[in-house]
């Protein structure tokens, strides 16, 4: 039996609580609701059915994705393969490229649409207002409100480059 079936079938009940939810308060505020109840559900069963759900809502969610404890995405965010979430994250209007690691606390997409590119890092608090390059380190607590070109490691208030993660042999 394939691992991500019990967590469908758990899905498919909560979407049926978002439907009769959409009847009565409208789509936005019904999905809103029900995603914030789902990042409640603690532990593997919790990551389970908020994988299951946003792969079922989100027009892009990517499989291997974990969205941690307390992370609520919007209905306008996307989310490619192989990318973990951690807890108490707010994304917004947000597109996560592949292999994405997000820390703790990140709030992405909350002042207008963002993009992370593929295999970027993103530190712990780090509020990402404009777009990140593929293959970025953005430190923790940094605020990114330019865009970062790609294989930058930017730190700060407002975030800038400090160096670059480029391999030497690609130099």
């Amino acid at each position: 039996m394939p691992v991500d079936l019990p967590f469908q079938a758990l899905a498919a009940l909560w979407f049926a609580a978002y439907c009769v939810m959409r009847v009565a308060l409208g789509p936005e505020c019904a999905f809103a609701r029900v995603a914030r109840a789902a990042s409640r559900v603690p532990g593997l069963t919790g990551i389970g059915l908020r994988r299951a759900l946003y792969q079922r809502w989100l027009g892009v969610c990517g499989r291997r994705v974990i969205i941690g404890y307390g992370s609520v995405l919007s209905s306008r965010v996307r989310i490619a393969e192989e990318v973990s979430i951690g807890v108490y994250c707010h994304l917004d209007d947000a597109e996560v490229g592949r292999d994405c690691l997000l820390a703790d606390a990140i709030v992405a997409g909350a002042s207008g649409p963002v993009r992370i590119g593929e295999d970027c890092w993103i530190g712990t608090a780090a509020t990402i207002a404009s777009n990140v390059g593929p293959h970025c380190i953005v430190g923790a607590g940094s605020v990114v409100t330019t865009p970062l070109p790609a294989w930058s490691v930017a730190v700060g208030n407002p975030a800038s480059p400090v160096s670059s993660r480029r391999p030497q042999s690609a130099i």
